[in-house]
């Protein structure tokens, strides 16, 4: 696929180290910030080589998830990007690693796999011994991880709630009309748009087209286009010769500083049962389990608390049906700017929004099954620690 501007799609982004300058230079991090996302990137460079990047992105930009983050250059992207490497280090001696870094740089296979890296971190840091893709003693099946501490074995289930039809919808049509538009800052161009409702193919076509000539006429002329289409789209492109007017322009045109996609309503709590019903079939049935199931749910309040609080009582009753099952544990990441943090506890669940760095929270629901045969064992609370108190890597 050709540009506006006739580049090749990897020239955007070009090599890891065309991107550590790109950092390097951007005026998008504070000093600290900066420092910390070099480090990390660098470290991340040594897990997914110079090949591999190339090779990704000649497939397609958002053909794998590490390649998205990358070429967003929002601080939030980038420290996300900072953690995860500082994850691989840590968990990169646990037996049977290499096995899951194949799997993490398969586009389809990393969203479980960076699952799997992120629970290994949390129990290692706990102090549980750790054995990747142990088997269960039943034929061929295996479990994600075995864990043990004290003597205590626990078998893990590590799965990921996949994107609702309506979810692939919506995202494919946010990212076919925003990428790499949205990322021209540095290429003379602003964009700013408010996308309505998930589109059909041949729509999403047209207006890419009306898109890409509308930067080649900002280019040329170093003013601005607008595209409307009342419930569809509101696309305004700004040569950066007239940033001064851009809140004007937003105004008139009756839109707002955002690049921002529809919204959708998914109902997830029966999606989240129907996940631990087919995780348990994986897990021995003689044997203290647990199932982690990570979710960026959607929730349409800013009140995570009173959200998970209601997500606890809707499932906990899934959980109790296993007598195998010590905990089922759900947890989701968040954009958004440190506030505190939240604890909720109870006899039957406790729920933790910790944050992962200044942009970035992680909201953890952890449902004690008080009906396990294994509820008594010790230990349990390690696995609870394990979950909410990991410090950050």
């Amino acid at each position: 696929m050709m540009q506006a501007n006739g580049t090749e799609p990897q020239n955007l982004i070009g090599t890891w180290q065309y991107h550590l300058d790109y950092v390097r230079k951007s005026d998008n991090f504070k000093d600290n910030q900066k420092e910390q996302i070099l480090k990390g990137l660098s470290k991340l460079r040594e897990f997914f080589s110079d090949e591999w990047l190339k090779e990704e992105i000649k497939s397609g930009y958002y053909h794998h998830p590490l390649v998205s983050y990358m070429s967003n250059y929002a601080p939030w992207s980038q420290l996300k990007l900072v953690d995860f490497a500082n994850r691989l280090d840590s968990i990169s001696n646990v037996p049977r690693f290499e096995k899951l870094l194949e799997s993490l740089k398969n586009p389809e296979q990393y969203g479980g796999a960076e699952s799997e890296s992120d629970s290994l971190y949390k129990l290692k840091t706990a102090g549980f011994n750790l054995e990747l893709y142990p088997n269960i003693g039943v034929g061929k099946r295996k479990a994600d991880i075995k864990a043990t501490i004290e003597n205590n074995s626990y078998f893990f289930e590590i799965t990921t709630l996949q994107p609702s039809l309506k979810e692939i919808a919506v995202s494919h049509t946010f990212n076919s009309l925003t990428f790499p538009y949205t990322f021209m800052d540095h290429d003379e161009i602003i964009v700013q748009c408010k996308i309505y409702k998930a589109l059909a193919e041949p729509r999403i076509k047209e207006l890419k087209n009306k898109i890409e000539q509308a930067i080649t006429q900002v280019r040329q002329n170093k003013e601005f286009v607008y595209i409307g289409e009342p419930g569809i789209i509101d696309y305004l492109i700004v040569h950066k010769k007239m940033e001064a007017k851009l809140d004007t322009l937003l105004s008139k045109f009756g839109m707002k500083k955002e690049i921002s996609g529809p919204g959708f309503l998914v109902d997830d709590v029966r999606r989240l049962e129907a996940k631990f019903w087919d995780e348990v079939k994986q897990l021995p049935k003689d044997r203290p389990s647990i199932i982690v199931i990570y979710a960026n749910l959607i929730y349409f309040s800013e009140d995570a608390g009173s959200f998970y609080s209601g997500l606890a009582y809707e499932i906990e009753d899934t959980v109790f049906a296993h007598d195998n099952l010590v905990m089922g544990i759900i947890i989701g990441n968040e954009a958004g700017f440190r506030d505190g943090g939240t604890t909720i506890e109870n006899p039957s669940y406790l729920f933790v929004k910790t944050y992962l760095n200044d942009l970035m929270s992680e909201s953890t629901l952890i449902v004690k099954n008080r009906y396990s045969r294994f509820a008594i064992l010790p230990t349990n609370e390690n696995i609870v620690a394990a979950y909410i108190r990991a410090p950050k890597p």
